[in-house]
């Protein structure tokens, strides 16, 4: 067998190693996508300007909440529209 011929028969087994894996991961993608696989958890987060923010209030002793810093503050008619931050609070401190 020449050279040529080993690396044909490389090549054919380089591909079928190859559709082997991509099936192995297209299953594995199938099982986990599944419904009954899925879970889901509620944080009241949304992901805006690389930041997170916690729509719900938070309580008014809580030193977690703090103004926007971007933005204008001089301008008064700015400040009324600043969003408010609520950091993360770890389950044992929260109320």
């Amino acid at each position: 067998m020449g050279l040529f011929d080993k690396l044909q028969s490389n090549s054919r087994v380089l591909k079928l190693t190859f559709v082997v894996a991509e099936l192995e991961l297209y299953r594995l993608e199938q099982k986990y996508a599944r419904r009954k696989n899925r879970t889901t958890f509620t944080t009241g987060a949304v992901y805006q300007d690389g930041e997170y923010f916690y729509t719900s209030a938070a309580d008014s002793r809580s030193p977690t909440m703090s103004t926007n810093s971007t933005g204008n503050s001089n301008d008064s008619s700015a400040s009324n529209n600043k969003r408010r931050t609520q950091m993360w609070v770890p389950p044992e401190q929260r109320r």
